[in-house]
């Protein structure tokens, strides 16, 4: 039944295609009418083009009645033949240059593809099964507003660029052409005529490889952002003359001194060192620039090509190349056209850097590409013998707490099995769920280890020994995961790896994690392929109590520096919390800091109601390192978190929770009356900048969560980007004997050779310690603040450091 109609002038240039009519569309009878029309009207009205006006569009819907929004593919039982054939009736009649699917059925009617969420932006033909009156008319799909509009406030900013590619192309009426030309090279003539045709004219070139098993397969080049070569590494059909003549050109061009980038080089560049290959002058990659332009949304190439270039999606030629069933030469033009997204990305990219003066950010970014690169190679040296002696320690643990936990339930049970320990405490415990418990992908009531936590604290169930195999079943976890660490595989040399993202986090923070290089397990009679390592940020020194007793901080004991070195680790000295009380103008707290007591001990004095010289380091009181609770507690003040959420870090009742809060602010105030107040003000007009000049442009919804983000923004932003700046520095001027090791945030870890331990320090320290001018930061404040470094110093493992500077 025919109940909503399109609607719009009959000779309009851009036709909006729905999947279905909302109930406001069947009350009016008209497609994509009110809370959607408000919202497709807004994004067209901000590009503030004469020439672009909604009132101008054919707007209309392929399926004429109402249909499921929020899922779309429930509705293709409603996609009759008669809705497809009056919806290419209005196509012929209107005659459109550009198409606008804003959901998943009319895109896939009209291209033939699946996925609108990835071809997005692209410009497309459509699919020659349909009687177009033209085939060459421009598909361009966009996220309309149900469900992705409504369901991600974020992508209203991306529909707002891929309209103005509409706005690009509804005069359009030629065919479609190629984006740039991409061909194979198989002939050392035809790579030397390549080079000698750009070398000398491009201002950078791109390159990217392909790989199988981690070995590359082949590596392709692009100088201008419109012609880009493939070279095949592995190829059989190639001669073996012309494979020497191209590598030979391969190897003296990756070599050269011509500007290089990359999507995510460091991939690239360590699997290219390790056949060998030199790659000199990288300067840029298009991940880490898109880390700090456009920081809360995706980096991969995929979504940066459809953004900054005409290109159609092609990233799914990559994935589903199969060489039992293609051609090689379909993986060699795929890659190809990484080399030539990448270049155009790039080329827009710096230009955008310069105009929101983001220069010395990117500068520091990029420059700390090889160093990072150095401290993965280089990874974490393991004491096999001390490993194995806290395995059998902590084997033996956890084999006491499930024999404990088997004892509580009068059966055995499997404290690591979700499955088992949700039927266990929401089945026959009873167990009420509470905010913040997490759901499974079936609904159910999450049986993860916060949500376990948030039942311990804030919930009850209906057995008084439910409280016991709780907080048993939570020990028995956390004693596993230092188990995990511990039985992680080495590299063959022994060591302990990781990969690095400088782009990991919206705030600059770098994130760690497993390297890309793969080990072999065998599990249930098959064989798996698993990541080799583990993140060197999330292995703690601060450990957990159980049963009143500390453990887990020993783990860091089997890290060893190498023979002939030592570690030395420097740490910024309450970095952050020196951050938020500038930013909070409380200038005078700041000679806390640096005083007799320390604002750890001043904090800890407010949550305990004692001294502050009875707060010690590295000692428990009852069970409990109280100098770490008063850490934790000023670090959730600070950040402006809830009862509920300190209740997960110190343990303690939510009550207890709330009056150590409510302590803390009513003891700095201005945490929350300036610092909190100036940054809700900030992210309301969406937008946070540092001293350095790292930004944050807020896309989503403006809400608590929002402010919240905006709240760890600066101090975090701050903190990272001081220290990178003391890395770079230390590291390009004494790199030829410091071997960087790790980052974490506002502490790196190096190995330094034996007897040159305080020498580096003092360099470090010299080269970190500078002034921070918030003048020019979002919360502008006239004063300038240096966050001291220490360092710590350790000949034997990773655990046992001790004070070398303050």
């Amino acid at each position: 039944m025919i109940k909503i109609s399109g609607h719009g002038p009959t000779e309009a240039r851009v036709m909006l295609i729905a999947d279905g009519g909302s109930e406001s569309d069947v009350t009016n009878g008209l497609a994509l009418s009110g809370d959607q029309e408000r919202e497709l009207r807004g994004l067209v009205k901000a590009l503030n083009l004469s020439s672009f006006s909604y009132d101008e569009f054919w707007k209309t819907a392929l399926i004429k009645e109402r249909i499921n929004l929020q899922t779309p593919e429930k509705n293709r039982e409603l996609l009759t033949d008669q809705y497809k054939n009056i919806l290419l009736e209005e196509i012929n009649t209107i005659k459109p240059n550009v198409i606008v699917p804003l959901s998943e059925l009319g895109f896939g009617l009209l291209t033939g593809l699946k996925g609108i969420t990835k071809f997005r932006g692209s410009v497309i033909a459509p699919t020659t099964d349909l009687p177009l009156f033209r085939p060459d008319i421009r598909i361009i799909p966009i996220l309309g507003p149900n469900p992705y509009l409504y369901q991600d406030y974020k992508m209203r900013f991306i529909s707002r660029i891929d309209f103005q590619k509409v706005a690009q192309h509804q005069y359009n009426t030629e065919p479609i052409k190629d984006y740039g030309m991409v061909w194979v090279c198989e002939t050392g003539v035809a790579l030397r005529n390549f080079i000698d045709r750009h070398y000398a004219t491009s201002k950078f070139l791109t390159f990217d490889i392909e790989t199988f098993a981690n070995i590359p397969t082949c590596i392709s080049f692009c100088f201008d952002g419109h012609e880009s070569v493939c070279v095949p590494i592995l190829d059989y059909k190639i001669p073996l003359d012309q494979c020497v003549c191209m590598f030979q050109l391969v190897l003296k061009l990756l070599a050269s001194p011509i500007p290089k980038v990359n999507q995510n080089i460091k991939f690239d560049w360590r699997k290219l060192n390790r056949l060998g290959w030199t790659v000199n002058n990288v300067i840029g990659d298009t991940m880490l620039a898109q880390g700090l332009l456009y920081c809360e949304f995706p980096k991969n190439l995929g979504f940066l090509t459809s953004i900054y270039t005409s290109m159609p999606y092609f990233k799914d030629e990559g994935k589903e190349f199969d060489p039992a069933k293609y051609d090689r030469k379909k993986l060699y033009l795929y890659n190809a056209k990484d080399s030539l997204a990448t270049h155009q990305i790039f080329s827009q990219q710096q230009e955008e850097l310069v105009e929101k003066g983001l220069q010395h950010v990117s500068k520091l970014v990029f420059d700390l590409l090889p160093i990072y690169r150095t401290m993965e190679e280089n990874g974490l040296l393991v004491d096999d013998t001390q490993r194995k002696k806290l395995l059998a320690k902590y084997w033996v643990l956890y084999n006491i707490h499930c024999r404990k936990l088997h004892k509580l339930c009068g059966k055995e049970i499997n404290p690591l099995s979700s499955k088992v320990v949700g039927e266990l405490v929401y089945d026959e415990l009873k167990w009420k769920v509470v905010r913040g418990v997490k759901k499974t992908k079936l609904g159910r009531p999450s049986a993860d280890e916060e949500s376990l936590e948030i039942l311990l604290w804030s919930s009850e169930c209906n057995s008084f020994r439910g409280q016991f195999i709780l907080r048993t079943i939570i020990d028995c976890r956390k004693i596993h995961k230092v188990i995990e660490v511990l039985e992680l595989p080495t590299h063959p040399d022994g060591r302990l790896r990781y990969e690095f993202n400088l782009a990991g986090a919206v705030t600059g923070r770098t994130t760690a994690s497993a390297t890309t290089d793969y080990y072999l397990e065998y599990d249930k009679g098959k064989i798996k392929l698993k990541n080799h390592g583990h993140s060197p940020q999330t292995i703690g020194k601060h450990g957990f109590t159980v049963d009143g007793i500390e453990y887990g901080k020993d783990i860091r004991s089997i890290y060893v520096p190498s023979p002939g070195y030592s570690f030395v680790e420097c740490d910024l000295s309450q970095a952050e919390a020196r951050v938020d009380a500038v930013l909070a103008k409380d200038f005078e707290i700041l000679q806390v800091f640096d005083g007799p007591i320390g604002i750890h001990k001043l904090t800890g004095s407010w949550v305990y109601g004692c001294k502050p010289e009875e707060i010690k380091k590295n000692t428990l009181v009852e069970g409990e390192d109280r100098y770490h609770v008063a850490k934790t507690v000023r670090h959730a003040g600070e950040r402006n978190m809830k009862e509920d959420r300190l209740m997960m870090m110190i343990h303690q009742p939510i009550g207890q929770c709330s009056k150590i809060l409510k302590t803390f602010h009513n003891n700095q105030p201005k945490i929350r009356t300036v610092f909190h107040m100036e940054i809700r003000e900030a992210v309301r007009a969406r937008s946070l900048v540092a001293p350095n000049g790292r930004c944050r442009d807020f896309f989503g919804r403006f809400d608590e969560d929002a402010v919240n983000e905006g709240i760890s923004q600066l101090p975090q932003a701050i903190v990272t980007d001081y220290m990178k700046e003391g890395i770079r520095k230390t590291i390009h001027e004494h790199g030829s004997w410091v071997r960087p090791i790790s980052e974490a945030h506002d502490g790196f870890l190096a190995e330094v050779p034996t007897g040159r331990e305080i020498e580096y320090a003092q360099i470090f320290k010299k080269n970190v310690e500078q002034e921070i001018d918030f003048e020019g930061c979002t919360l502008s404040r006239d004063f300038r603040l240096v966050i001291p470094c220490e360092a710590e110093v350790s000949t034997t493992n990773w655990r046992e450091m001790k004070g070398l500077l303050k």
